[in-house]
C-alpha cells in the first residue's frame, strides 16, 4: 500500500476545522505524538484516492451554515446521511477500477 497516494480527511475539534493530508503524513504525525506522549486532536473522518476526492468529502460532510461555529445536532445528522452517500459513491467508483478475480474489470 502506497500511503503517499491515499489521502485522509481529518477533523480537529479544538480548531473546529478539517484538514487533508496523505496517509503517510498523518500516520507519521500520529506516531511522533504517540512517542512524545502527547494527545492528538485530529480525528480521521475518511480516506480517499486523491486530494480532490478528499476535498469533495469535506464539502459533503461540512454542512455547517457557519463554518466558524461547532456542528449543531441537526447538522451532525445531515453529515451522517451525506457521508454515507459519499461512501456509497466512492465504493461504486472504486469498484469500476478494481480487477475482479477473473482479471476482468467490473
Amino acid at each position: 500500500m502506497n500511503t503517499d497516494q491515499i489521502y485522509v480527511l481529518e477533523y480537529s475539534a479544538s480548531q473546529g476545522g478539517f484538514h487533508i493530508q496523505t496517509m503517510r503524513a498523518a500516520t507519521t504525525r500520529n506516531m511522533k505524538m504517540f512517542l512524545d506522549n502527547r494527545m492528538n486532536d485530529y480525528q480521521i473522518i475518511g480516506c480517499a484516492n486523491s486530494h480532490e476526492e478528499a476535498s469533495k468529502l469535506c464539502d459533503v460532510v461540512d454542512c455547517r451554515a457557519d463554518r466558524s461555529q461547532p456542528f449543531s445536532n441537526a447538522e451532525r445528522e445531515t453529515m451522517q446521511v451525506r457521508s454515507a452517500e459519499f461512501r456509497d459513491w466512492l465504493h461504486q467508483r472504486s469498484s469500476l477500477h478494481t480487477p475482479t478475480s477473473t482479471g476482468v474489470r467490473a
